[in-house]
């Protein structure tokens, strides 16, 4: 669950004990993260920056990536979409009129201050599949003598 943080631990060659007494962080709350009882992304900012400074790394270093994407919605050109976390992926479930398909993608760490860019970014895998189902479907009006 937190693996950057239980890397930098084990990396840092820093016990959990001394860990605690250089950060001022409690020991529990250090051996909760270390074993995934508690999510590192949910502790007070003051917990984590305390724990980033005595293992010398930036907080980014140490928390869980945050996937901005997940459950975000829209429409592009007429195609619905939704971004859903799945493990260490996204999936892009897309809805058109005539439509239904699934991309599972590697990114979701993507943040836009503006919401047509999160658009424009679904667009990416939206517009080469429009591309694809135009030309089979050109290709079924070709068989078809259509």
């Amino acid at each position: 669950m937190n693996k950057n943080f239980v890397n930098a631990v084990k990396n840092s060659g820093i016990t959990p004990y001394r860990l605690s007494k250089y950060s001022g962080v409690p020991y529990t709350i250090i051996s909760e993260l270390l074993t995934g009882k508690k999510d590192i992304n949910k502790r007070a900012a003051d917990t984590v920056l305390r724990l980033a400074k005595a293992l010398n790394l930036e907080i980014s270093d140490i928390m869980n990536p945050v996937y901005v994407l997940d459950g975000v919605s829209g429409k592009y050109k007429g195609v619905s979409y939704r971004w859903k976390r799945q493990d260490d992926y996204m999936i892009l479930s897309l809805k058109s009129r005539t439509w239904n398909e699934t991309v599972k993608t590697e990114y979701g760490f993507q943040d836009f201050k503006d919401r047509k860019k999160y658009d424009l970014y679904a667009g990416l895998y939206i517009d080469p599949i429009i591309e694809q189902k135009k030309t089979e479907e050109y290709a079924l009006k070709k068989i078809r003598g259509i």
